[in-house]
């Protein structure tokens, strides 16, 4: 099941991935640097948290609209946090599901 997701997971950061290749260091980036990343790397990067936080068990579904709104959650979080890492901000919004 994990499989499965990383796998989509992978293509969606494909898709949405600029002509200049970049990376993020998930465990280190602070809601700062998250903030400072334009929407669509956001939402690639909330999409790849959604997958670390699924469950084996869970559906292999994805609501873009519930991706979305999480996004929205963790960016306004981190508009007001911005000190604070990613991975500590976004766990209860993502990891609530």
């Amino acid at each position: 099941m994990r499989i499965l997701t990383a796998a989509l997971i992978a293509v969606a950061l494909a898709a949405s991935s600029s002509a200049s290749a970049q990376t993020v260091d998930v465990a280190t980036i602070t809601c700062k640097d998250f903030s400072a990343h334009k929407k669509d790397d956001m939402l690639a990067i909330v999409m790849w948290l959604t997958g670390y936080y699924t469950k084996d068990d869970d559906p292999t579904v994805i609501d873009f609209a519930k991706v979305k709104a999480k996004t929205d959650k963790v960016a306004d979080y981190c508009a007001k946090n911005p000190a604070v890492g990613l991975v500590p901000a976004a766990e209860p919004i993502l990891a609530s599901e």
